[in-house]
C-alpha cells in the first residue's frame, strides 16, 4: 500500500503519523485506541481460558497420580529449602 492510500482515522493511519514522527490527529488516535482495547480483551480473555484449563489440567493429573504428584512436590520442596 503507498503512503499516499493510507488513511487518517486508522490504525495504519496512526503508525504512519509514529512513524514520520507527526503528532498524531484525533481520528488516528481513536482508531489506534479501539484497536488496542480490543486486542487487550481478546489476548486477555484467552490468557484467562488457558490459565483455567491449565489449572483445571493440572488438578485432574494430581488426582489420578496422588503418589507421582505427592513425591514431586517433597522433591521440589527440598530444592527450595
Amino acid at each position: 500500500m503507498a503512503e499516499t492510500e493510507i488513511r487518517c482515522g486508522t490504525r495504519a493511519g496512526s503508525q504512519r503519523h509514529r512513524r514520520l514522527a507527526e503528532p498524531v490527529c484525533d481520528p488516528c488516535r481513536l482508531a489506534w485506541n479501539a484497536y488496542m482495547r480490543e486486542w487487550k480483551a481478546t489476548r486477555n480473555s484467552e490468557a484467562r481460558i488457558r490459565r483455567n484449563a491449565e489449572r483445571r489440567a493440572k488438578d485432574e493429573l494430581s488426582r489420578r497420580y496422588q503418589r507421582e504428584y505427592a513425591r514431586l512436590v517433597a522433591d521440589y520442596l527440598k530444592l527450595v529449602s
